[in-house]
């Protein structure tokens, strides 16, 4: 293990030390700081700002093959997320006949660049599944002690959804004090939730973090082009513009950039962290972090990765790895779409299709 005499820069010293500023790390940035708490931030990627970034306002005409996706920008040229998700100096290997995709990102904000904004909250039996059906486990905490939680966390977020009497069993929605109103179903929403209808579904819809009203620094959204591309005017929610920038407001708030972790730092005895020990990626430096406390927030691949990589005399197998389950059974961010063709809209005029992005937030419910 590398310790400090061995970096090539004077140690950094930090009160709190979060590595990774997506929706954990900027999460946990944003409540410390504005807590009053000295935080210092590692990021791997460059700094980002969506405000001046972004091709929100870009026409498709600007774009090659008029935005259409590539191998290196599947989400399309105006994709926010530097590298598309895929980063070629990162490889990772999949088992063959797999096509296991990992989305990353190298930015401040992380991966809140690319997700599709919806924020459903687990229900009641989500938690208690063995006890409702005998597989899995129960989770040790029950939905009513995580609702404050999905509260705070959505007030500071900014999450549009049904009015709270239409809520249905184990689908709890945010309460109405807090919700931001939805705007009007589409056309292809309205014909989805009358088919719905006939069978006996219920649709509504679906939690979403956009905001329909002004909010702070952030304006509502006026549905300009997709979320992908990012939100230069904060309608859609990123950890930039939600977290880490009003948190960077209170003056408790250091960001590191280009610092690629490569292992957590611990005393002699092996039981505290101290540290972090990372790679600066823009002159190939090693330099080292002291902190009284150490956040992990990289996403779950990385910060196993992290952990794994971070053994020692004490922990032969990795930091917190004496069961040796670390890294394994691992969730993370999944993606799949489908796409159809409705034949009842063939051939009508063009008409107004404002709505959120390109996606239908109806949410089934039965």
């Amino acid at each position: 293990m590398a310790m400090a005499n061995e970096t090539e820069q004077p140690v950094t010293q930090a009160v709190v030390l979060i590595v990774g500023s997506g929706a954990g790390g900027g999460m946990m940035a944003y409540q410390l700081a504005t807590s009053g708490v000295k935080v210092t931030l590692l990021e791997s990627g460059r700094m980002y700002d969506s405000a001046v970034e972004t091709a929100m306002f870009s026409p498709v005409s600007d774009a090659p093959l008029r935005d259409m996706g590539t191998p290196d920008k599947p989400a399309g040229f105006f994709d926010a997320t530097i590298g598309g998700g895929s980063l070629e100096e990162e490889p990772f290997t999949t088992d063959e006949g797999t096509e296991f995709r990992w989305w990353r990102a190298r930015m401040m904000g992380g991966r809140t660049h690319h997700w599709g904004r919806q924020t459903p909250r687990y229900g009641p039996d989500d938690f208690k599944v063995f006890s409702n059906t005998g597989r899995e486990v129960d989770w040790p905490v029950s939905y009513e002690d995580v609702a404050p939680y999905y509260d705070r966390v959505e007030e500071i977020v900014g999450v549009l959804g049904p009015d709270e009497k239409e809520a249905v069993h184990n689908s709890p929605v945010p309460p109405n004090h807090i919700r931001h109103e939805p705007p009007a179903p589409r056309a292809s929403e309205m014909l989805f939730a009358k088919a719905c209808e006939k069978i006996g579904l219920k649709t509504h819809a679906h939690p979403t973090a956009i905001l329909t009203r002004d909010k702070g620094d952030r304006s509502a959204c006026f549905y300009a082009t997709n979320c992908i591309r990012g939100c230069s005017i904060g309608a859609a929610f990123d950890s930039v513009t939600g977290f880490i920038q009003p948190a960077l407001k209170t003056g408790n708030l250091t960001i590191i950039s280009h610092a690629h972790v490569l292992q957590v730092l611990t005393d002699a005895s092996g039981k505290k962290a101290t540290g972090v020990l990372y790679v600066d990626r823009e002159t190939e430096t090693r330099r080292e972090v002291q902190a009284k406390v150490v956040v992990l927030a990289a996403g779950s691949m990385q910060s196993c990765r992290i952990m794994l990589n971070s053994a020692t005399d004490k922990a032969p197998e990795g930091l917190g790895n004496s069961s040796g389950m670390l890294g394994k059974y691992v969730s993370d961010t999944l993606f799949t779409n489908i796409s159809v063709q409705l034949p009842t809209f063939v051939g009508l005029p063009p008409h107004n299709e404002d709505g959120i992005s390109n996606r239908t937030f109806m949410r089934l419910v039965n």
